[in-house]
């Protein structure tokens, strides 16, 4: 007999137009704990906000999708041809852009993700670093630039890349298990 597929999560109403599934129990443990807790700057919210907006368009306008995350109050976007998302997924202000490979060259919904609820903590973690670091978010940007460079380098010289979040005090302080990482 074939097994059944598990049953698609619940929805529930939004006002927004886009589907609002029924949230998952908001974590936030350690560091995540440790950043929520740091009182934000209005400009550094609306940094994050706008931010995330540009992001969550990018990938609607080149065939993705998106839904709300109403548990940890963040966009989390995946598919179409963004290029936003590096390796399993970047944040972006308060939008999580997921780039988890199903096996066939394309991405799967991360809610299908079976570290879904780690990953959600480590991304909502990056929110917050957004909301308190404002601008000084673009050192992370940086950072992910500068060491995607050098793994296509090491690509194109047929060496194995350099672990990615492993050295990043802001994926570090994100929970590089929570993340994914393997280090």
């Amino acid at each position: 007999p074939t097994p059944t597929p598990p049953p698609p999560p619940a929805k529930a109403p939004s006002s927004t137009g886009h589907t609002a599934y029924i949230p998952i129990p908001k974590t936030c443990t350690g560091w995540c704990q440790a950043w929520e807790a740091i009182p934000k700057n209005p400009l550094n919210l609306g940094l994050t906000y706008v931010a995330g907006k540009v992001a969550m368009n990018d990938v609607l306008m080149k065939g993705g999708q998106c839904y709300y995350e109403n548990s940890h109050g963040m966009n989390v976007c995946w598919g179409g041809t963004s290029t936003l998302a590096h390796r399993g997924g970047t944040t972006i202000g308060n939008t999580f852009v997921a780039k988890i490979p199903d096996g066939s060259g394309g991405v799967i919904d991360p809610r299908k993700y079976r570290d879904y609820v780690p990953l959600i903590e480590h991304e909502f973690t990056h929110t917050l670093q957004w909301q308190t670091l404002g601008v000084g978010m673009v050192d992370y940007l940086l950072w992910e630039a500068r060491v995607a460079v050098v793994n296509w380098v090491l690509e194109d010289m047929r060496l194995p890349p350099i672990g990615m979040g492993c050295g990043n005090p802001y994926e570090i302080s994100a929970s590089l298990v929570k993340g994914g990482y393997l280090c």
